[in-house]
């Protein structure tokens, strides 16, 4: 018992010493890279609001208090049912931290057998143990506060707004080799390589010799992300994997697998030829002016159209857009409760800012426009520049175009091709079933995906698709 005690503190302090050596900045590369450029693009609804050290400081403890607090009663319940809180080992483990990354490995993770959720999920051994991921972050609150203080420009406006996330990216890393550590499991999982946490548990199981896996769950920016640094990558498709060849060298094996989302879509294409219901959905930054004052207008030249409307996941103001929805006789979609799918089903075009639900849009054949729908919005997926979405500029021409589509609707599905690697061929909507078998003979060290796989040619990264 001693013994167990004792290496687990070593093991611990080993832990720090090697978080401390990490780079703070590259940890957070979603928040810290001016290319990616979030705050420019975030609107002041999104934006927590700018604190100087000592309201850092009041805060960072306020979080702390939140989380003990919280985990107090949370064990105080367990202990009446004698619950006690564990992971299995040797299990495949998928580390998911948003609605969107769950969306993107759902399919997979239900067919998987020997796998584990940390993150996303109602199970009480499954969520991540935010008390532990809080204390210890603790010995590094004033290692990010040196980096504040050193700190110039972006960076330095950067930490103003996010310090908390910042903080606890190393919190995530500790806590993260801990888990690894003690559960040994066979792969990570992970659906996204920009963010803290996710980047965290990258660099946690590349440093406990455990096999990385990346699963695609958005589109890719034009704009830098950091290079690939898993074993392995799933990703959608060319255009995908053309993007990442750009942003620097890598060793990861990159296998082109389509979107595993969509293989519920699969034979749900939209048949109309007519514009007949019109659907909207809005960024996670969204001006709300700009989006009230098109429904207005649409809604002043098409009375009877059915219109939906569906926020972003992200978003947390539903309840003050209420009397705009009712005004306008507009319908609304819960991210929470219905799935994207079967809100692209009960429409025929579609309305969004920068976001990849065109992309969705498009496999079901639904029309998709584009409408910046904040002020400082650039679209830098590129779906424009490469046509898969035709991009319109205020609320009149929108009424124009909507007007031509309720006279002819034309078939879109075509132009997802590069982005949907699987789309028209004999094996689409089987891309959960595809990367499960894959991730299941990787995970055995197993080589016979050489079978049924063959090497991409004339590729900067070393990619497959399937024969």
């Amino acid at each position: 018992m001693f013994k167990k005690s004792y290496q687990r503190l070593k093991d611990y302090f080993s832990f720090l010493r090697d978080a401390s050596r990490l780079d703070l900045f590259e940890l957070n590369f979603g928040l810290s890279s001016e290319d990616i450029n979030y705050l420019y693009r975030a609107s002041a609804s999104v934006l927590p609001p700018p604190r100087g050290i000592l309201s850092i400081t009041l805060y960072c403890m306020k979080i702390l208090w939140r989380v003990v607090i919280s985990s107090i009663k949370s064990r105080l319940l367990k202990r009446s049912n004698l619950v006690k809180e564990s992971i299995p080992q040797g299990k495949i483990l998928f580390f998911i931290v948003s609605l969107n990354q769950w969306s993107a490995v759902k399919e997979i993770f239900n067919r998987m057998q020997d796998c584990i959720l940390l993150g996303w999920d109602t199970n009480s051994c499954s969520k991540p143990l935010t008390l532990r991921v809080c204390l210890c972050a603790i010995p590094f609150y004033f290692l990010v506060l040196k980096a504040y203080l050193s700190s110039k420009g972006y960076r330095k406006r950067s930490l103003t707004y996010y310090f908390d996330q910042y903080w606890l990216s190393y919190g995530f890393y500790v806590a993260g080799r801990c888990w690894i550590r003690k559960t040994k499991p066979a792969a990570v999982i992970l659906a996204n390589d920009h963010s803290g946490a996710c980047r965290a548990m990258l660099e946690a199981a590349r440093d406990e010799g455990i096999m990385s896996v990346y699963i695609q769950h958005a589109a890719i920016r034009k704009q830098r992300f950091p290079p690939l640094g898993f074993d392995y990558a799933f990703l959608c498709g060319r255009d995908d994997l053309e993007k990442y060849e750009s942003f620097g060298p890598s060793r990861t094996k990159v296998f082109l697998a389509g979107l595993p989302r969509m293989d519920v879509a699969y034979g749900r294409e939209n048949t109309s030829r007519q514009l007949k219901r019109l659907g909207i959905a809005t960024t996670y930054n969204f001006d709300s002016k700009i989006v009230e004052d098109l429904l207005c207008i649409i809604r002043q030249r098409f009375v009877h159209l059915p219109i939906s409307l569906r926020f972003h996941p992200a978003f947390s103001g539903e309840r003050a857009f209420k009397n705009v929805l009712r005004k306008y006789n507009i319908s609304i979609s819960h991210p929470h409760q219905e799935p994207l799918i079967q809100f692209l089903d009960s429409a025929d075009v579609l309305i969004c800012g920068v976001s990849s639900i065109h992309l969705e849009a498009v496999i079901q054949n639904v029309y998709p426009l584009y409408y910046a729908m904040s002020k400082n919005e650039e679209e830098f997926y590129g779906y424009v520049e490469k046509n898969l979405v035709e991009s319109i500029d205020g609320p009149e021409r929108v009424c124009e175009k909507l007007e031509a589509l309720m006279m002819d609707k034309p078939g879109v599905r075509q132009r997802a091709q590069k982005f949907h690697h699987l789309l028209g061929t004999k094996h689409e909507g089987r891309s959960a079933e595809i990367i499960c078998s894959l991730l299941a003979t990787i995970a055995g060290h197993r080589s016979e995906f050489e079978h049924s796989w063959k090497k991409i040619s004339g590729t900067a990264l070393e990619a497959y698709e399937l024969t």
